[in-house]
């Protein structure tokens, strides 16, 4: 018994710290807020260097895989920005956003601007402000539902539909030069690793509206 208020009188002032911080009654947060803040990593001594080609993400790749993992899935992202925003440059697509809406609309024959705006993993005013840019542009109309005349739903236009055909061929160039030097077996096993983290990171997108870390790691 003894041992046991030992270890209380321990933990009392990480609870403290704990509340003090905004913490939430909760004895599952609070062990995993107390595992987070007593790890220890070891950063290795990095001597500072004037040098325009040091990359940050390699030092984290030496202490925390999982951040870097972050980080190069990020800026690979923004390289593919790059790229595609030259692909679209005769076309009134601006981003990948844009074609996800058009090519989602090219495989579906109607659906809510709600339910395009998930499909592709948007915010509700972001996904309406592309809707409204591809209306003006004339990619895709609104029309009511004929089941619910309350509702409106979209469809691709047929300019719209030539649209999406004209850029097939310069958006496969981007996923050849996004690939880079990877062989069939490499870009094979890489699309399977992001399917598998695609499909977890939707599942919490699809249910929780606002996201607080503690909640989406309860999903582990």
């Amino acid at each position: 018994m003894e041992n046991k208020f030992t270890l209380l009188e321990k933990l009392i002032p990480s609870i403290n710290d704990y509340m003090e911080k905004g913490g939430k009654p909760d004895p599952q947060r609070f062990a995993r807020w107390l595992t987070k803040s007593t790890e220890e990593w070891e950063m290795p001594k990095v001597d500072p260097v004037e040098s325009d080609q040091f990359d940050p993400v390699e030092l984290m790749n030496a202490s925390d895989p999982n951040g870097a993992l972050s980080f190069y899935i990020f800026r690979l992202s923004k390289y593919a920005k790059y790229y595609l925003r030259e692909a679209f440059k005769d076309s009134p697509l601006k981003s990948a956003d844009d074609f996800g809406y058009l090519a989602s609309l090219a495989y579906v024959k109607s659906c809510t601007k709600s339910e395009l705006i998930q499909m592709n993993v948007g915010e509700t005013s972001g996904g309406m402000d592309i809707i409204k840019r591809m209306e003006k542009h004339g990619i895709i109309e609104t029309f009511t539902d004929e089941a619910d005349k309350r509702a409106k739903r979209v469809r691709l236009t047929e300019y719209g539909q030539g649209v999406f055909f004209s850029v097939l061929q310069p958006l496969g160039r981007v996923g050849k030069i996004v690939k880079a030097h990877l062989k069939p077996d490499e870009v094979a096993a890489l699309v399977k690793v992001l399917h598998a983290l695609d499909s977890f990171h939707k599942k919490i997108y699809s249910e929780l509206k606002v996201y607080d870390l503690d909640e989406v790691e309860k999903y582990f």
